[in-house]
């Protein structure tokens, strides 16, 4: 199966992409193509509601892209799900967001599920590894204390491949956007399942 990777950002340089194209490579299922298509403009991290509208856009074209292409699923880098409605609405084949993904997968695991916020701005949290892992414990911790959270989400797809690590420190399960997403297309994808159109209504406007 050929699974697209929509990448919302232009912040991310070639040695970023390759990090991400490798981990994903690492956990795919042997059947699995993944293909990446990256936004040529829009913000360069999505850090706000702004950033968030500014990057709809592209992520649309792509998506489009992806399913002309062929592709049997697609997957938003981001966990934030930005355009993630409208694009089920534009194309037919399944479009996953990490976070919903993950919330689907937390509520099998427990009760409370929270998202776990960045500890550091997008573009800087695989600068320095140690320092986000230390920063996204303490964060962890607080949270878990304040909010009663037995589950946690990474709250950032630039967290990626932390969440083992932060599962076996912390106790509880700590869910990576970045597997939930690929393991949910390539479900979806092997199951031939695809949105509903009565709550994703293809886009077809009459005026058009």
């Amino acid at each position: 199966m050929r699974i697209s990777v929509i990448v919302p950002i232009t912040g991310l340089n070639e040695d970023g992409l390759a990090e991400r194209v490798k981990v994903l490579n690492s956990i795919k299922r042997p059947d699995t193509v993944i293909e990446f298509y990256r936004s040529v403009s829009g913000p360069p991290a999505i850090e706000t509601r702004v950033d968030h509208d500014l990057a709809v856009p592209e992520i649309l074209r792509l998506v489009k892209e992806a399913e002309n292409k062929g592709s049997d699923a697609a997957i938003i880098w981001c966990a934030g799900d930005p355009g993630l409605e409208s694009s089920r609405e534009l194309v037919d084949i399944p479009v996953v967001g990490p976070r919903q993904a993950s919330f689907s997968i937390a509520m099998n695991l427990g009760s409370n599920p929270t998202v776990l916020p960045p500890p550091l701005p997008v573009l800087e949290l695989r600068k320095d590894l140690e320092k986000t892992m230390r920063l996204a414990e303490k964060a962890a911790r607080d949270l878990m204390r304040s909010s009663n959270s037995d589950v946690l989400i990474l709250g950032c797809m630039g967290l990626f491949g932390l969440a083992r690590k932060l599962s076996i420190n912390l106790g509880i399960p700590v869910i990576d956007p970045a597997e939930a997403a690929l393991s949910m297309a390539e479900t979806l994808a092997h199951l031939k399942l695809r949105h509903s159109r009565l709550t994703y209504p293809k886009y077809e406007p009459p005026s058009r």
